[in-house]
């Protein structure tokens, strides 16, 4: 019998991480930032990839709201707290270190790129990003939120989760209502011990597991995510008609505030845990090998452009194909190498 599974929450990893591929694979196919898509695709289809694009950026808020759902309500003593930094932050370490290897060997041989071994070791070492790997970024934020996380999490056991709003507000109006306005600046109030904008994410991630929005009619909550969409859409449409191919970040305002609401609604209702069956098998696969294919997706996505741009002038059609081929051949690659002893463990970060 397999382990019981909180089903929404596997569907919101799934899906999470089913957007984090599209999103990809939009941003390697128009290139936002060297291109200007109203030119490029003509008013509609540029509209309609700023709204896939949006529509995309809700996964890695997703994934962080789970990460604060998960982690922050656990009791964290002694032992435990051994156990965590253990198993998973040093874990995640030791997979970050060898991906950071696979991903110089597959731009030395595709990008063409010239290995060096002083490179590398700076890398590894987070003095510098891996060149073309768009998405490595998130491995380093994990990693330093993991530095603190059950210290953080044994502070929360004493205090009303209620009491958390102040702070969370405070960091959400200080450090991401300019940006999302196109303002570089942000306050100068420190947030280290919040663990900052993505630090935010985990701590609402945690207000709502304990239930402190449950009182909040499902019609307001509806409406807050729709206008923070909507906003996010407004923003976008007038950057990019200005001529400023900035793109939405996860320090925008709108975007916490409506991806926050979209969590609440997804998990108010959560069922108890229990065996998947069915459909319900398919959507615990997915989210069972989510954080792997994050690790294996990126450079399929590359392959895949590259492909389609020798044999089609289609942008959308190359968008399509490369978002199918990225999820398809990293869902099934995950699962292959998962097969090989250990290599699932301390290579892909299967749990």
């Amino acid at each position: 019998m397999s382990k019981p599974r909180v089903y929404v929450l596997d569907f919101v990893r799934a899906l999470a991480i089913l957007l984090v591929c599209m999103g990809h694979a939009l941003e390697q196919t128009f290139h936002f930032a060297d291109t200007d898509l109203w030119t490029a695709q003509g008013p509609v289809k540029a509209m309609i990839v700023v709204t896939l694009f949006t529509i995309a950026r809700y996964s890695v808020p997703f994934f962080l709201f789970l990460t604060g759902y998960l982690f922050l309500p656990r009791e964290y003593d002694e032992a435990r707290t051994k156990h965590f930094f253990l198993h998973n932050f040093a874990r995640l370490l030791l997979v970050t270190e060898l991906w950071i290897i696979v991903y110089n060997v597959f731009n030395a041989v595709f990008w063409n790129i010239p290995f060096s071994a002083v490179k590398l070791l700076k890398q590894m070492a987070f003095l510098e990003g891996v060149p073309a790997m768009d998405h490595f970024w998130y491995l380093p934020m994990i990693l330093g939120i993991y530095l603190f996380l059950p210290l953080f999490a044994a502070g929360l056991k004493h205090i009303s989760a209620k009491f958390l709003l102040v702070p969370a507000a405070i960091v959400l109006a200080a450090f991401t209502i300019r940006p999302a306005l196109g303002f570089e600046d942000a306050s100068v109030l420190e947030p280290g011990f919040s663990g900052g904008v993505f630090g935010l994410y985990l701590l609402l991630g945690y207000l709502v597991q304990q239930r402190v929005f449950a009182k909040v009619p499902v019609s307001v909550v509806s409406l807050v995510a729709l206008l923070g969409f909507l906003g996010i859409e407004l923003t976008q449409y007038l950057s990019f008609r200005n001529g400023d191919q900035t793109i939405v970040w996860y320090t925008w305002g709108t975007l916490i505030v409506s991806t926050a609401c979209c969590f609440e609604l997804f998990v108010r209702h959560a069922a108890p845990a229990a065996e998947a069956t069915g459909f319900r098998k398919f959507v615990t696969f997915l989210a069972r090998y989510s954080f792997a294919v994050y690790l294996i997706h990126f450079p399929l996505v590359q392959i895949a452009v590259r492909v389609m741009y020798w044999n089609t002038d289609s942008a959308f059609l190359t968008f399509c194909a490369a978002t199918a081929f990225a999820i398809v051949l990293s869902f099934l690659l995950a699962w292959l190498l998962d097969r090989i002893p250990k290599v699932g463990r301390y290579f892909l970060y299967m749990r």
